[in-house]
């Protein structure tokens, strides 16, 4: 802004008029220091394990139509055996490093079977989240230093604590829980299916709700709200929905994505899976029979009796972002 000297004479202070401020020009200024610059490649990763896991399709077609939506290119990898998993995220996660120039952002989104901070890839066999956590982190993936990415993990994310007793003849299994912490790097947003410790729910005809609701609240929402005001509102409409709403057909079979760990024989307890009956309307808060089943095993298993009456969904969403990330 131009300004008056003392030794300016009255005609030179008329010529020296303030500048106007623009009100526009500077919101944009800040909406810009506060927004990721979104103007350049999306790219996505989908890891899905559909072996095993009724239901896992739908779940791909959703992501696939908001991946779409929202204008990111997508890498698929489809029933990834363990030895594979990291090779193959390595190399995607190397054609980011390459092209970091024209990369805005990176969404990896897991949809498999798991326990203790492990996945269960398509042999059974387990692979530590942290694992490919740390191949994005600004050290390993500097193509994505101040750029946001986000992690969506539809995953089991422990051992199923209720009355469920699965009666085995085996030793218990020891299986290594995985406490190491979340990674604090910097521009990344973390959203899991359920709180640690949790089971996640999925339905074999509609897939999991987690997915369900995000169809619905990106489709409304994703042109005014930001990535985490999208998740939490996803939050918002699972905390609402009933476990018995999550049923389309009352001959439906629920699957819990969670090996019973503890109680089975190591080859099983990758594969095991927990499943229950829809009760009739109104008896959620009744003591409901569950049948655990394991794939590919012949033994027998018991119905036990699980009270569903604490039956709630929420997700765990833990964010280090550092501006808003907008989809539009």
């Amino acid at each position: 802004m131009p300004g008056f000297s003392p030794f300016d004479n009255e005609d030179e202070r008329k010529k020296k008029k303030p500048e106007k401020s623009n009100p526009t020009q500077a919101t944009n200024h800040v909406t810009r220091v506060f927004q990721y610059d979104m103007s350049r490649r999306r790219v996505a990763l989908l890891l899905c394990i559909k072996k095993d896991r009724p239901g896992a399709e739908k779940d791909l077609l959703v992501m696939r139509s908001l991946f779409k939506i929202h204008k990111f290119q997508v890498t698929e990898m489809i029933d990834l055996k363990q030895q594979e998993v990291i090779p193959k995220i390595t190399e995607f996660r190397d054609g980011l490093n390459g092209s970091s120039e024209d990369l805005s952002c990176c969404w990896v989104v897991i949809m498999a079977h798991g326990r203790f901070g492990n996945i269960v890839a398509a042999d059974g066999k387990s692979v530590k989240l942290e694992d490919i956590f740390k191949l994005f982190n600004n050290r390993q993936c500097p193509g994505l230093r101040q750029k946001p990415r986000a992690f969506t993990v539809q995953a089991c994310r422990g051992v199923y604590k209720s009355s469920i007793r699965s009666q085995t003849d085996a030793a218990d299994v020891k299986v290594e829980e995985d406490n190491v912490r979340m990674p604090s790097d910097s521009d990344t947003l973390f959203v899991y299916a359920t709180p640690p410790g949790k089971v996640a729910y999925r339905n074999p005809h509609c897939g999991s709700p987690l997915f369900v609701e995000m169809e619905k609240v990106f489709m409304e929402h994703a042109a005014t709200c930001h990535l985490y005001e999208l998740f939490t509102k996803v939050n918002k409409s699972l905390d609402d929905v009933d476990l018995k709403d999550i049923q389309d057909d009352k001959s439906a079979t629920v699957t819990v994505n969670a090996p019973i760990a503890r109680s089975l024989p190591s080859k099983q307890t990758d594969d095991s899976v927990l499943r229950y009956r829809p009760k009739p309307q109104g008896l959620l808060n009744a003591k409901m029979p569950v049948v655990t089943s394991m794939a590919r095993t012949n033994e027998p298993q018991e119905a036990k009796m699980v009270d569903r009456a604490d039956g709630r969904l929420t997700l765990h969403i833990q964010s280090t972002l550092t501006k808003k990330w907008y989809l539009k």
